[in-house]
């Protein structure tokens, strides 16, 4: 963001948003290796958790943390696809 500020600032942006067309692909999926992995780290501290409970309780935790997961990773989809 500084670096774009700073293009338009000084009457750059031709090169500011031929840089953001070059960049693009890159860009992207970046992100979506950030969201993958913010994913990952969710089932993570998941399968952590439920290694802690006592063994009658882990498959209820698990349905329940998963479901939680689930839930906030498609909120996240949607939020990110708008």
């Amino acid at each position: 963001i500084l670096y774009g500020k700073t293009a338009l600032g000084l009457d750059r942006e031709d090169a500011y948003f031929y840089f953001l067309d070059q960049t693009a692909a890159k860009r992207f999926r970046g992100f979506q290796t950030f969201s993958l992995s913010l994913l990952l780290f969710c089932i993570s501290i998941i399968l952590l958790v439920t290694d802690k409970f006592p063994e009658q309780y882990r498959l209820f935790f698990w349905l329940i943390a998963s479901g939680f997961v689930g839930f906030g990773f498609r909120e996240w989809a949607d939020i990110t696809d708008a």
